[in-house]
């Protein structure tokens, strides 16, 4: 595998390139299963690495350790985690923010299969990248004739935290109404 910007020799697919400086991992996934699966999803390939889990202590720090290493080795920034449970996930969760070697976000995802969450990572990550962001201030982003109409402080504030997304462009409120009727008579 070689790196798509400088063609030098990469070990895997996903790997950080070190005469370039190229991510090659676009981000990162980890399901927690009866194994712990390490997902890694590049422009065009998903790499999956699979490890066992051992009830000792030690033995989860370790293998936590490893993957805290695969995950800086690809200098990614953005961890996403799965798993069968919510005990599951809010266990990878702390366990892997406490091994990280480097500042990383780690977001948790709803209880999915392996292969659900490994399409709809993919999905979202290759969508979020094509998404153009704004260097809007989110107060200037509340646009229209009715941006007084917003339901009290309670309103206000739910459009702030909007605002706030880097990739919402425009939050234009207004007063939804029903006008037309369904078949069966009702709105």
């Amino acid at each position: 595998m070689r790196c798509p910007k400088c063609y030098a020799e990469l070990p895997t697919p996903t790997a950080y390139c070190l005469h370039c400086g190229n991510v090659n991992a676009l981000a990162c996934g980890i399901h927690c299963n009866e194994k712990l699966y390490l997902i890694f999803i590049g422009n065009d390939v998903v790499e999956t690495l699979s490890y066992r889990v051992y009830e000792e202590e030690e033995s989860i720090v370790n293998l936590f350790e490893i993957v805290a290493e695969r995950i800086h080795e690809r200098r990614v920034k953005e961890v996403y985690v799965s798993g069968l449970s919510f005990d599951k996930i809010k266990w990878a969760v702390e366990m892997i923010k406490r091994c990280a070697l480097s500042p990383i976000n780690v977001y948790m995802t709803n209880p999915s299969s392996l292969d659900e969450f490994v399409q709809s990572l993919k999905s979202f990550v290759t969508t979020k990248g094509k998404l153009s962001k704004v260097d809007i201030k989110p107060e200037d982003k509340i646009q229209g004739a009715h941006s007084t109409i917003i339901g009290g402080r309670e309103g206000r504030e739910y459009l702030q935290i909007v605002a706030k997304c880097e990739y919402v462009k425009k939050i234009v409120p207004g007063v939804i109404e029903a006008k037309g009727t369904a078949l069966g008579g009702g709105v």
